[in-house]
């Protein structure tokens, strides 16, 4: 594929693996980008692997560099701070609390127009309680508990709530009533907060409710009158803070500082970070939730905001040579011989 100056290679690995639609329209989309984004994957308090290492953001990694992003993990306790050349930070699914000191980098990194991405996971603390209070988001202490039924049509329990509502957003513009799942998830409280412009992205169903946790065994009370809706995801954008080094100095004109456009810091905020793990990321509309929210993230020129298209299902399955042999045997021979002894003796008994 060409694009001006630039091209990219598209090939056939091999007769088992065909191009797909997803890979050829990836392509297409990395042509029309000018630039490269950077992802930095959180490390450092168990949070999820992106090295396919175990369980983890393995897929959901792979598909991030799909889409044209470098992504590299990160562990604050060694840079001390968030390299500059950052587009967006992810923190997916934090089991450990993070240090006074990590927080006052993602903080700083934040205030000087960066975005960061927080999928928390109920009943843990990660240390940016404050950070996300002073954007105005609160992750309460509760599990969302879907009534409704709509998730059991698709295999789903009561704790992973069913998603069909979305807010007016350009991360879920073009989602409709599509359906994306969140298992175990937790809500959020959002109030404004000045110079703060917040958008609600997911709601759970009318018929849900929210309760605490209980020691053992969850028990689910399919009586408890519902609550819902519940917001669950928020987008939140704010100016950048101009620190003295950016304001225009006497030698400066003014003008000329006006006419650069404005920072801007941006974070989206998610109950749950399970829903983009391996295995659920290519579930519904689960893995577009996180692609769509990361290019928003990223600030970059034509980022793809879509729904992407699915893989088919790969049903083929390998056999061995003697496994092939004795599949030929049973077509040609032994179900025939079956099928003509069968029709003998019932030739005979009805003789």
């Amino acid at each position: 594929m060409r694009a001006g100056d630039r091209t990219l290679l598209v090939q056939q690995l091999g007769p088992q693996e065909p191009l797909t639609e997803r890979q050829l329209t990836n392509k297409l989309a990395q042509l029309s980008q000018a630039n490269v984004g950077v992802v930095y994957f959180l490390q450092g308090h168990e949070e999820y692997a992106i090295d396919g290492s175990k369980a983890g953001f393995f897929e959901a990694a792979n598909r991030l560099r799909d889409e044209n992003y470098t992504v590299e993990p990160l562990n604050l306790a060694n840079t001390q701070q968030v390299p500059e050349d950052a587009d967006v930070l992810i923190i997916a699914g934090a089991q450990k609390k993070l240090f006074d000191a990590e927080v006052i980098a993602i903080r700083t990194y934040l205030e000087a127009g960066g975005s960061v991405f927080v999928m928390i996971d109920p009943q843990v603390t990660t240390g940016l309680e404050v950070l996300m209070s002073q954007w105005g988001v609160v992750p309460e202490n509760t599990l969302v508990i879907d009534t409704s039924g709509g998730g059991q049509l698709v295999g789903l329990g009561p704790v992973a709530p069913l998603v069909t509502d979305y807010g007016d957003h350009p991360i879920t513009a073009a989602f409709e009533n599509g359906r994306s799942f969140f298992p175990v998830v937790r809500p959020l409280q959002i109030r404004e907060v000045d110079n703060v412009d917040e958008t609600p992205l997911l709601f759970t169903a009318q018929r849900s409710h929210a309760q605490p946790f209980t020691e053992g065994e969850l028990a689910i009370d399919p009586n408890q009158a519902p609550a819902g809706p519940f917001a669950i995801g928020v987008a939140l954008s704010r100016p950048a803070v101009v620190t003295d080094a950016d304001e225009p100095t006497q030698d400066e004109p003014t003008q000329a500082a006006t006419d650069l456009p404005s920072e801007e810091s941006r974070m989206v905020v998610i109950g749950n970070s399970s829903f983009a793990t391996d295995g659920l990321f290519s579930q519904q509309l689960n893995g577009d939730v996180f692609l769509n929210s990361v290019n928003w993230l990223s600030k970059l020129d034509n980022p793809t905001l879509s729904i992407r298209p699915k893989e088919p299902t790969n049903r083929r399955f390998d056999m061995t040579r003697s496994q092939q042999i004795l599949l030929t045997l049973l077509a040609i021979v032994v179900f025939p011989l079956l099928g003509l002894v069968g029709a003998g003796t019932l030739w005979l008994r009805r003789r």
